[in-house]
């Protein structure tokens, strides 16, 4: 079997975006760490996929945004809304354009990412939500591209950058409200099991 990115990330101690950024020449990666991840594709035998060098500060950027996948509109939800509208002022302020990326499902929306990555429209990534078995995180990280996940990781959690927060202590102040008032019967009307935001609110409540 054909090493991967993955092989020559854990050989040399270093991140797979490391390695996709080693691959690309980044200035970002210093000389001794390059030096690394070089020896340890060598020694692998690793052929890395033809990548788009850097892009320098001047150059037109593309920031790809990737919503949920959902049979439905993600944009109905106001959370969404409210996450776009600041991604898309900061982008607009910086000359950076931006790309919605979306599916049905994991299937179609992995597929539409990939494109979107191997045609080099895309630059970056910001993945819009945090889920069990995400194959989409999966191919970004394996791939060593540059992503932002809004959520707690699920997978890859050494590996990813993510801003999220605390669910629990949101479930907690919920579920204390409503015992304050005289409530002992509770429902939780959650998401779907796989969204790890819903499941630790679930958790607080409990707590």
């Amino acid at each position: 079997m054909a090493a991967t990115i993955r092989d020559v990330a854990a050989l040399a101690g270093v991140s797979p975006s490391t390695v996709s950024r080693t691959c690309r020449n980044s200035s970002s990666i210093s000389q001794k760490t390059q030096e690394r991840v070089r020896q340890a594709m060598a020694q692998l035998g690793y052929e890395p996929p033809a990548i788009m060098p850097v892009q320098p500060e001047t150059s037109q950027r593309t920031l790809g945004i990737i919503l949920p996948p959902s049979p439905g509109i993600s944009f109905e939800n106001p959370f969404f809304l409210e996450v776009l509208q600041g991604i898309t002022q900061l982008c607009n302020e910086k000359k950076v354009l931006t790309a919605l990326i979306t599916g049905k499902d994991d299937a179609e929306l992995l597929d539409s990412v990939q494109s979107h990555s191997r045609s080099r429209l895309v630059h970056a990534w910001i993945v819009l939500f945090s889920q069990e078995e995400d194959p989409v995180v999966d191919y970004l990280c394996q791939e060593g591209l540059d992503y932002v996940q809004i959520g707690q990781p699920s997978s890859h959690p050494n590996e990813t950058v993510a801003v999220d927060n605390d669910n629990i202590a949101a479930g907690q102040e919920a579920a204390r409200y409503l015992w304050e008032l005289g409530h002992r019967r509770l429902a939780f009307a959650g998401s779907n099991p796989r969204h790890r935001f819903s499941c630790a609110r679930l958790a607080g409540i409990r707590l």
